[in-house]
């Protein structure tokens, strides 16, 4: 009589297979319309925004897509404007991969996938309109300096995603103190001017931009794939769109421009409806914490 072989067994046995033949493995899903995780091939993973989780600064979120995962932290700085300079204040972005993101994630070294990311997320944000320099101005002498700082503390794939998604869940979060500049030049506070200390004013974003990353393997189109699908894929595009449905940002990688031409469609398609899931997610995700204001 023959022993049952234990599931943990079978278990290891499709394990190895995997990590030998990845190829394969993948294979024999996505001939089945599905990915190993279970979802259907244009389905993006679980998502979560949360909003203020550190206290320590103006404003932050916290975004996990999977187990991509980003902490977007603000601070806010006033500075005087020179008379040759616009009336307007400044945002400054950048992204930093913690060392145990990833496996290639080097220790005192930015990556060049957070590089990509952060101008990315720049040009989105500046470039194509979303914030306006102007609200952050306090007066013709003096204006806000935002810093936005994005830590990715898992780098699991569909990193423009979840880092963009972080950006603007803080961005939609913040509030201005109520400042005033007194006859000396100093920027004061209204508690110090000797009003209400609690006095803020909302600062929005003309438009949201989402982004949705695609992975083109064997011919099916691959929404928000993992870092795994992403080494397996034959080229990846990712989109940004705005409320209209405008494209933001296209960026592509891999694979022949001409060939892929009928998955840059599917992926803008795929994106615009990625985005009212995502606009859903971030509403709630406000309204939990009191902010209706926002005018998204």
């Amino acid at each position: 009589m023959s022993a049952a072989v234990p599931s943990s067994s079978n278990e290891l046995q499709a394990e190895a297979f995997k990590r030998l033949y990845p190829n394969e493995y993948y294979a024999k899903f996505i001939s089945k319309s599905l990915r190993p995780d279970g979802r259907p091939l244009g389905g993006a993973r679980a998502t979560t925004i949360g909003i203020h989780p550190l206290e320590s600064t103006n404003s932050s979120a916290l975004v996990k897509i999977g187990n991509t995962t980003a902490m977007a932290g603000m601070k806010l700085q006033h500075f005087a404007i020179s008379s040759d300079q616009p009336v307007e204040g400044d945002l400054a972005v950048s992204v930093e991969m913690a060392a145990f993101a990833s496996s290639e994630t080097r220790p005192g070294r930015q990556s060049e996938a957070a590089q990509c990311v952060q101008e990315q997320i720049r040009t989105a944000l500046r470039s194509a309109g979303a914030v306006e320099l102007g609200e952050l101005a306090i007066d013709k002498s003096h204006a806000w300096a935002v810093f936005l700082d994005i830590y990715v503390l898992n780098a699991d794939g569909s990193l423009l995603d979840v880092c963009l998604l972080a950006a603007v869940s803080a961005l939609l979060g913040l509030r201005l103190p109520h400042v005033e500049v007194n006859d000396q030049g100093q920027v004061v506070t209204k508690a110090e001017m000797g009003g209400s200390a609690a006095e803020v004013r909302r600062f929005g974003l003309k438009t949201v931009p989402m982004a949705l990353t695609c992975g083109l393997y064997s011919g099916h189109l691959i929404a928000d794939p993992t870092s795994e699908e992403e080494t397996l894929a034959a080229s990846l595009v990712s989109t940004i769109v705005d409320a209209s449905g405008c494209i933001v940002g296209l960026y592509k990688a891999g694979g022949s421009a001409t060939a892929d031409e009928g998955m840059l469609l599917q992926c803008i398609e795929a994106t615009k409806i990625r985005y009212k899931e995502l606009m859903v997610l971030l509403k709630q995700a406000l309204a939990e914490k009191g902010i209706q204001d926002t005018g998204i």
